[in-house]
């Protein structure tokens, strides 16, 4: 018996060809699962920062003081009954897209001599581009805005005009392929 006891002995504590020792393998497992674990970390603070972070409405204080006022002002705009039809158009000339709105009335005719212009934001900034509308000679009730889109995705249009003291209001939201 003394034999094999020696055998098993031996054949147990003989060390193993061409394998990683235990007091190696097992902290590097431990060592390697903090690594995934702080590498995934990086991952997602770097895809969180990556289109500015957590945005803030400018001037939301004075916003929402008069939050009131521009309400009544969206209840006017609607009891006018205009619409608009927007279309993004691909660029023409260098220098970016053209913002084609239509206007038309509760009756769908077109609404001429505006002035005003049009907010664009994508939905994810908080900081909103102010475009001029431009009527389109011979057209009536179409307005272009140049404009720059620099992502895809949902972009929100805010349409701001007036025509003898009627004030026109209405926010469209669009997706943009680019």
């Amino acid at each position: 018996m003394s034999e094999q006891q020696g055998q098993t002995e031996t054949a147990e504590t003989a060390p193993r060809s061409g394998g990683i020792p235990p007091h190696i393998l097992w902290p590097g497992i431990v060592v390697a699962i903090l690594l995934m674990s702080v590498l995934a970390n990086v991952v997602l603070v770097v895809a969180a920062t990556r289109d500015g972070g957590a945005q803030v409405e400018a001037d939301y204080y004075q916003r929402a003081l008069h939050w009131d006022e521009d309400r009544a002002d969206r209840e006017a705009s609607d009891a006018l009954g205009w619409r608009t039809d927007l279309v993004v158009q691909a660029p023409q000339t260098p220098g970016g897209p053209t913002v084609l709105v239509t206007i038309a009335d509760a009756h769908g005719q077109p609404v001429d001599g505006l002035a005003g212009a049009m907010m664009v934001r994508h939905t994810t900034q908080a900081e909103w581009k102010s475009l001029e509308l431009t009527p389109i000679v011979g057209s009536h009730g179409q307005y272009t805005a140049a404009a720059t889109f620099d992502r895809p995705g949902l972009w929100d249009f805010t349409v701001n005009a007036r025509r003898n003291g009627e004030h026109f209001v209405q926010t469209t939201r669009r997706e943009l392929s680019l």
